[in-house]
């Protein structure tokens, strides 16, 4: 495992470990059961122990998940060099396959493992203490089996919750990518030929217009006047 997987898988489990064992003591002074006890006290002692004992293995399996999380975020494919699955199976490769994904369900089964060891410890060597009744010859068989098995349950259960987490954290980094990615390149400019023109003719020549003054204005006029009198008169 990676040095940084290790770090958070040892730092959960010890949590998860004082969590189950803070759950026994609080149960057993918070519902303390008697020798001698009417039924009513015995079950709401027995609920007050049991939601304890739940809130400390949710305790545990998010904390599970969260290592799981936190060690695929941190050595993920953009992080870590990719290496080849040493396995046929895609399930069986997650558990050999060195990478961050066979670290996040190696320390998601630490700490559900944690948890049930120091717990099962715990109750052994101390129930008599807590309510639990000590162990005997006739009851130490039964006890084995159940709590074997309910510690495979807890290792799968646990890897399952950090599988889950690495996998979040592998999406968001995939989605992260497609909406904060580089954006899409601009479409190349299509160029055209260029318009033809037609061919170029000098201009036409402007006459050029003589100013007209107020004071030639009357002038023009007598003139006119004059020119048509002569005309008259050669008519006649």
């Amino acid at each position: 495992m990676h040095e940084y997987s290790q770090r958070w898988a040892l730092s959960a489990a010890v949590i998860a470990a004082i969590g189950g064992i803070v759950a026994l003591i609080l149960g057993a002074f918070l519902a303390p059961i008697p020798a001698h006890v009417d039924a009513t006290a015995l079950a709401t002692a027995l609920f007050i122990r049991g939601l304890l004992a739940l809130l400390a293995l949710a305790g545990a399996f998010v904390l599970a998940y969260y290592v799981g999380y936190r060690i695929e975020a941190q050595l993920g494919p953009s992080n870590a060099d990719p290496k080849a699955a040493l396995a046929s199976s895609p399930l069986l490769a997650m558990f050999v396959t060195p990478g961050p994904r066979r670290d996040a369900l190696y320390s998601g089964m630490l700490t559900l493992a944690s948890y049930w060891f120091f717990s099962t410890i715990y109750i052994a060597a101390l129930g008599h203490t807590i309510g639990e009744g000590s162990l005997t010859s006739a009851t130490a068989g039964s006890f084995i089996i159940s709590r074997v098995l309910q510690g495979l349950a807890l290792a799968i259960a646990g890897a399952g919750a950090s599988g889950l987490g690495a996998r979040n954290a592998a999406t968001r980094r995939v989605t992260q990518r497609l909406f904060r990615g580089a954006p899409a390149a601009a479409p190349s400019a299509i160029e055209f030929p260029p318009a033809a023109t037609p061919a170029a003719m000098p201009p036409a020549p402007i006459a050029p217009i003589a100013p007209i003054t107020p004071d030639a204005a009357p002038a023009a006029d007598a003139a006119a006047d004059a020119a048509s009198g002569a005309s008259g008169a050669s008519a006649e």
